[in-house]
């Protein structure tokens, strides 16, 4: 099964990725180990990351293998969370900037979870959609340059 991976900090067409302590959890249920988070699908990532963190380039990885499911973790009814906990080969399939997924129609996703999770889990549904319907990083062809044109490589 394929696995997907955003990050703003690794870049290249093929990439080892060590596992690592993440610094944007505060889910007071999870352990901290490092580990390296997978989603079985784009969208679900970008909810898994909150989309408009602090990422100004979303950069897009596959993966294939059996992470260890979240059940614990707070979104992973939404976000199916998985972690690898050993280094791992990825691909990069396609790069976004914050203006590429704007032009798109992409919505953002606050992350008033914590203090009211209806609106966040409606939200979180809404990008997806978005996300699926735009055909976000589902193949090498995907990707908005500055001219508007597929850039998977930007």
């Amino acid at each position: 099964m394929k696995w997907y991976h955003i990050s703003d900090t690794w870049t290249g067409d093929t990439i080892d990725i060590d596992p690592r302590r993440c610094t944007r959890m505060d889910d007071p249920t999870d352990d901290m180990t490092p580990c390296i988070c997978v989603a079985p699908s784009v969208a679900q990532c970008f909810v898994g990351i909150g989309y408009w963190s602090d990422y100004s380039k979303f950069l897009i990885y596959e993966t294939e293998g059996e992470p260890v499911p979240t059940e614990w973790v707070f979104d992973y009814e939404i976000t199916s969370e998985h972690r690898f906990y050993d280094r791992k080969t990825f691909r990069r399939v396609a790069s976004y900037t914050n203006a590429d997924l704007v032009a798109l129609g992409i919505p953002s996703l606050k992350w008033w979870y914590k203090s009211d999770p209806e609106p966040w889990r409606e939200s979180a549904h809404v990008l997806i959609e978005a996300i699926k319907r735009n055909k976000i990083g589902e193949s090498h062809e995907q990707g908005v340059g500055k001219s508007g044109t597929a850039n998977p490589r930007s």
